[in-house]
């Protein structure tokens, strides 16, 4: 897993969640979000997210 492509996608979520919610995610809280997995998967929207962005960063050439 590319480091770049995490914090990518941490920065994107947590501006779309501060869009919707008017609510910031701290880095703190983005890594909480991950859980032991470290996949978001006990946050089943946020888990889609992350497999989209993965996949979308793979079409685009970038190793994930």
């Amino acid at each position: 897993m590319s480091e770049s492509v995490r914090q990518r996608f941490e920065s994107w979520f947590a501006l779309q969640h501060l869009r919707v919610t008017g609510n910031h995610l701290s880095i703190e809280e983005m890594q909480h979000l991950r859980g032991e997995s470290d996949d978001y998967s006990k946050h089943a929207y946020m888990h889609g997210c992350w497999i989209g962005f993965c996949a979308a960063n793979t079409i685009a050439g970038e190793h994930v």
